[in-house]
């Protein structure tokens, strides 16, 4: 399920742009350039039109900080 508008990020490199949520997941991404089709696509539909994650399998439930 993609997040809420405001947890998203646009990560680029000048010649293509990738919408990344807070969960770690790529929702939407053109590639090679920015007028390309895009590849993964879950932002403007469902899980069906593709996405990439980065995440744990597990639930984090709770994390610590040590300085």
């Amino acid at each position: 399920m993609p997040c809420r508008i405001e947890d998203y990020a646009l990560v680029g490199d000048l010649q293509t742009a990738a919408v990344v949520g807070a969960n770690g997941s790529m929702d939407w991404l053109c590639f090679p350039r920015f007028d390309s089709p895009a590849c993964f696509a879950a932002l403007l539909g469902d899980d069906s039109n593709g996405y990439w994650r980065i995440a744990p399998v597990r639930t984090i439930v709770r994390t610590a900080v040590s300085w």
